[in-house]
């Protein structure tokens, strides 16, 4: 992957000029600190509970929950619809389990990927009505669902949206909730929030006007942060505002209270050793999303809803057994789809008939960070098309989609979507052609002329083995979360000793340092230069079982 390296350290003297608020020990990571504040005008200090601010706008926010204090004190049913990622999943868990403590009638549905498709469904629909729901929710789902809002409406029943997907530029006939309709500068940290953010900031809402202004309230929504955690960080949710105070202290909740936790995601995570937002992303969300993956939703849903622990264990060996088949079916189709791949356009495009819808997202991911340029990766059925995209740099999915939208290649028998790098599609096959070339052009329009998409890196701080100690480490998780909008740290690391070399398989190798009491293990993709250097730019350190590990993202020239 083309990456230009952008040195970014200040004269050392200006870090010592930080304001309070946070305290750092280590001088890699106040000079972290300096430049990010110095970059972004970042507030990052004081990461308390108490500096959310409360609710804005989100478009009709107070409506949503005038309507539903009506349907709990009538006693009328509450049919919640989400999505089938663990956002959306989270999403509905975390709105359920507020409306049951507060004695609603309220049902939780999560549609079917491969029956229902995405966005409220008319299957859904048919529940709520078949149930005799006068109210229906619908979390990280819903802002472009036009027909099928109708189609409810028809039905009787009055539809409440809550989502965080882009706005459409006309939007269903419903009460909408949404962190970016009606919006203001002052609500800005609430920008960034996904499905479970929005369903949060809605149920926090409602029990605050129930329950006026004491403090119990709070203490419920506090144990709801697990939740919040996982939904936030599964969808790649940026670490900013909102955001980053609420996943930290859902990971404080995981890691400090640990019998607070939801009985399913304790199961989930079993190990007793600390839980980052990394564990979240890459063991917790890939089990949770299986179950939508593989089409057996209602596993994941039920693990976070029960409270019985036999269920909990019962439920997380299914999902396992389940992650392992979406595992190994992922590593199928990228086998096939790297013996044929073209490689002369800056966007990727792979169509197959055979390609499992459920893995679709992933495996574009994946070609996305091997070939360094957007991929759409399709399959064809029944004169249908459905296709996600991963992206990068200033390849923007959401816009491109909205651009094809106005040039008549998407109709009002079509579903698109998506956010800044991802997306999806539904389109009939008739007009995969002209998408397929809307998409090609802009990726040759911003690609500036070549095949690969140059990412930018940013050095934090240079670093020195003798700085890598306790301190070191505890600024390392004072900082956290990590993710986007606050990256986990990037260091010039400059070695002052031999290196050895192993090689591991193809063009992957671990360079190992040691020195007195320290070991440190970096691995490294790609042809290695001769002599290898001692400054190298470095991230994803962590330590494991004694030792230093961690990634060498380049070697500057």
């Amino acid at each position: 992957m083309p990456i230009r390296y952008i040195p970014h350290l200040p004269d050392p003297g200006e870090i010592e000029k930080l304001d309070g608020g946070i305290i750092l020990k280590s001088r890699p990571f106040r000079q972290l600190l300096y430049n990010r504040r110095h970059k972004y005008d970042l507030d990052l200090r004081g990461l308390t509970l108490g500096k959310i601010m409360p609710s804005g706008n989100m478009g009709q926010l107070k409506e949503a929950v005038e309507r539903l204090r009506w349907a709990i004190r009538k006693g009328r049913r509450i049919f919640l619809h989400g999505d089938y990622d663990a956002d959306g999943i989270t999403s509905v868990v975390l709105l359920y389990r507020v409306l049951k403590s507060q004695g609603a009638k309220v049902f939780p549905f999560v549609p079917d990927r491969f029956k229902d498709g995405y966005g409220l469904s008319k299957r859904g629909i048919s529940e709520a009505k078949r149930w005799g729901a006068e109210i229906i929710v619908t979390l990280d789902c819903g802002i472009s669902s036009y027909q099928e809002v109708e189609l409810a409406r028809n039905e009787g029943m009055e539809v409440i949206i809550t989502d965080h997907h882009g706005l459409p530029d006309d939007l269903p006939n419903a009460i909408i909730v949404h962190p970016n309709l009606n919006s203001d500068l002052r609500m800005a940290r609430e920008s960034h929030l996904t499905g479970v953010g929005v369903a949060f900031k809605l149920a926090f809402s409602l029990l605050e006007s129930l329950n006026g202004h004491g403090e119990d309230y709070k203490r419920e929504m506090y144990k709801l942060l697990d939740l919040f955690a996982v939904g936030t960080v599964a969808d790649v949710g940026k670490m900013l505002g909102d955001n980053r105070i609420l996943v930290k202290h859902g990971l404080r909740l995981i890691n400090e209270f640990r019998g607070a936790v939801k009985v399913g995601l304790r199961e989930l995570i079993k190990s007793t050793d600390p839980i980052t937002e990394r564990d979240i992303g890459w063991y917790i969300a890939p089990h949770i999303n299986a179950a939508g993956r593989m089409g057996k939703v209602s596993l994941a849903l039920n693990l976070l809803l029960t409270d019985n622990g036999y269920t909990a264990r019962r439920l997380v060996g299914e999902l396992k057994k389940l992650n392992d088949e979406r595992k190994r079916r992922q590593r199928e189709l990228l086998s096939h789809i790297l013996g044929s791949v073209d490689l002369s356009e800056p966007l990727l495009f792979v169509v197959r008939e055979d390609i499992h819808e459920g893995i679709m997202g992933i495996v574009a991911g994946k070609l996305k960070d091997r070939f360094s340029r957007p991929v759409v990766v399709a399959t064809v059925k029944n004169g249908r098309v459905k296709g996600s995209i991963r992206s990068l740099g200033n390849f923007n999915v959401k816009e491109i989609l909205h651009k094809a939208a106005h040039r008549g290649i998407f109709t009002k028998d079509d579903s698109f979507g998506g956010h800044e790098h991802a997306g999806g599609f539904n389109v009939d096959a008739s007009r995969l052609r002209d998408l397929k070339e809307t998409l090609v052009a802009h990726a040759r329009k911003v690609s500036a002329g070549g095949t690969e998409f140059e990412i930018p890196l940013t050095i934090d701080a240079d670093l020195y083995p003798y700085e890598i100690d306790e301190n070191f480490w505890e600024d390392y998780d004072t900082l956290r979360p990590y993710g986007p909008g606050f990256p986990e740290p990037v260091f010039l690391l400059k070695l002052d000793g031999p290196l050895s070399i192993s090689h591991r398989y193809g063009e992957s190798y671990t360079i190992t340092y040691h020195r007195n009491s320290l070991t440190i293990k970096l691995t490294f993709e790609g042809p290695l230069p001769s002599p290898i250097p001692n400054e190298m730019v470095v991230g994803n350190l962590r330590i494991f079982r004694g030792e230093v590990i961690g990634e060498i993202l380049l070697f500057p020239h």
